[in-house]
Parts: C-alpha cells; sequence; structure tokens
C-alpha cells in the first residue's frame, strides 16, 4: 500500500486540499503553494506534473476526503509520522531559519497531521497561512523572473526589440532566460567576472539552444546586469525545473562547476552556490558529487576551503 501511495505525494494532495479549503486560490497564492510543495522530498517528475495541475483546479470535497483517507492509510505504516514531520519542516522553513512562531505552528500542524479529518482542512490551510504570505512577499518583491514575465520573452526581447530573431516557443525563452540566471548567480558568486567565464556560459547557451554567438552573448550580457539580490531563486528554480528534463539539468550542473572552475580556483561560495542550485532543482546528492567530482578530474583544480 504504501509503494501505491508514496507518503509526499500523499501530503501534498491534503496540502493542496487545504489551499481550496474556502474555494478559493487567487493565481499568485497558487505559485506561492506550489513553491511550497515543490520542497518535498521524494518526488517524481511525474508526481510532480501531476500535483502542480492538481494546485490549478478547485478541489471538491468529496475527492478532499478521498485524499485524507489516503494520506491517513500511509501514516499507518512505521515511521510515516517522522517522515512526515520532517517534510513539514522543509515546506514551513523554505525561507529561511524558524521563528518561534513558526516553530509553534510546526507542532500544531504535527498535531493535525495525527489526527487528520476533514473538517480539519481549514485548520491546515491556516497553519500555512504564514509561509504562503512570506512567499508571496518575495515573490513580488525578489522576482523580476516570473513564470509569467517570462513566457512570452519579454526580459529579453523588450531589450534588445526586434533584434531577437531567433525563433524560440515561449517554453524556450523561458529555459534560456532561467538559465541565464542560474549561470550568472555562479559567475558572480565569486565577486569577480573573467573571460572565461563569459566565454563558456556564451558556448553553453549557442550550443544548448543553438544561438548565433551575438545572441548568446547578449543573452548573457542581459542575465549579468541583473541585481542578483532580487532573483527569488526558489521559484526561479522551481520553474526552471519545470520547463527542462533531468538530462539537460544534470547538463546545467555540469556548466556551472566548469565556469566555476575556469579561473582556476573553486571558491566556497561558488560550491555553495552551485550545491544551493543543485538542491533547488531537485537534483540528488550524488549527482551533485559526481558533476564536482568530473570537474576536479578534468582541471586537476583544487578547491578553496
Amino acid at each position: 500500500m504504501l509503494a501505491d501511495y508514496p507518503l509526499n505525494k500523499s501530503l501534498a494532495k491534503v496540502i493542496i486540499a487545504a489551499g481550496w479549503a474556502d474555494g478559493k486560490l487567487q493565481p499568485e497564492e497558487a505559485d506561492c503553494l506550489k513553491d511550497l510543495i515543490f520542497q518535498l522530498p521524494d518526488l517524481s517528475e511525474e508526481d510532480w506534473g501531476e500535483l502542480k495541475l492538481l494546485v490549478d483546479e478547485p478541489v471538491c470535497s468529496e475527492t478532499a476526503a478521498a485524499f485524507i483517507e489516503e494520506l491517513r492509510t500511509v501514516l499507518k505504516h512505521d515511521n510515516s509520522l517522522d517522515y512526515a514531520y520532517y517534510a513539514l519542516d522543509r515546506i514551513v522553513l523554505i525561507d529561511g531559519p524558524s521563528s518561534e512562531a513558526q516553530l509553534a505552528a510546526l507542532e500544531t500542524m504535527r498535531n493535525v497531521i495525527r489526527e487528520l479529518s476533514q473538517d480539519k482542512l481549514t485548520e491546515v490551510r491556516s497553519l500555512f497561512e504564514e509561509p504562503m504570505r512570506t512567499r508571496k512577499r518575495i515573490s513580488e518583491t525578489h522576482n523580476p523572473f516570473s513564470k509569467q514575465d517570462i513566457e512570452p520573452g519579454a526580459r529579453i526581447s523588450s531589450q534588445w526589440p526586434g533584434q531577437f530573431d531567433v525563433e524560440l516557443v515561449p517554453e524556450e525563452m523561458e529555459r534560456l532566460t532561467l538559465a541565464g540566471v542560474v549561470i550568472s548567480i555562479v559567475i558572480h558568486a565569486d565577486e569577480r567576472i573573467d573571460d572565461e567565464e563569459i566565454r563558456l556560459a556564451i558556448q553553453y547557451l549557442g550550443e544548448e539552444w543553438k544561438l548565433p554567438h551575438e545572441k548568446a552573448e547578449f543573452v548573457v550580457q542581459i542575465s549579468l546586469d541583473q541585481d542578483l539580490g532580487n532573483i527569488d531563486l526558489i521559484r526561479a528554480c522551481r520553474c526552471l525545473y519545470e520547463c527542462t528534463n533531468e538530462s539537460q539539468r544534470l547538463r546545467l550542473l555540469d556548466i556551472l562547476f566548469e565556469i566555476a572552475n575556469s579561473d582556476g580556483v573553486l571558491t566556497q561560495s561558488e560550491l555553495d552556490h552551485i550545491m544551493g542550485i543543485a538542491a533547488h532543482l531537485r537534483l540528488e546528492q550524488h549527482h551533485f558529487q559526481l558533476a564536482l567530482d568530473k570537474a576536479m578530474r578534468s582541471t586537476n583544480i583544487p578547491h578553496e576551503g
């Protein structure tokens, strides 16, 4: 039974049902809810595709009851409650260290999960209100690359009117823009920008999207010009995950290490930034380690501690 209903997927369904408990979920709230649920571990691409669609449609009382019963069944297995608590921690603490209020909410949430019933869905929703508000505030003030802005290619084409004549469908433009943001974060990580880092970024964008050199160069420059303090990395990485496959994400991880190593030193700051990006892209620890080992073997460069 546990194999039929993975715990985190079942938990996500109940959280989605709670989000719709009052019958309303605004688009910006839905995006924030997706950010929260995306933090749950052990969700496959197929799982995420299903959950993402569930967020966008109202959950009726009959469906909510089925989700609750599914989760209650899963929680009967050994150690399931402890794992559910861990998953809840990841959601509630998505945007930083815990406050006393968040810790109190977590404890209440654990009690609710232990005695879950349909009449407690409104209470579950209320317990997620603070992380939802935090997500909404960050996405509004630190997210110039939100999904709705990327889809028409506004971030690039608006700064290069009439010249971006490489035909790209919206999904390709989205990947291009988000990849540029992630790459620029690593380029800036050691607080200096080297020509070789830019060359590798341009080469990667040219190979991945078949862009002519001058256009790939322009995209990199646009990305480097952004105020990275205003980037919501959690939202950016979720959107990038949604418009790429695992092979593309692993290739991006490799190029991030190549860029970081290109100046002869892999700094701790670069390593930390790449590790954070890999985690936000739902890449596993062994993926990160394999990419790091590959980078170190190819250059024989010790990293700076």
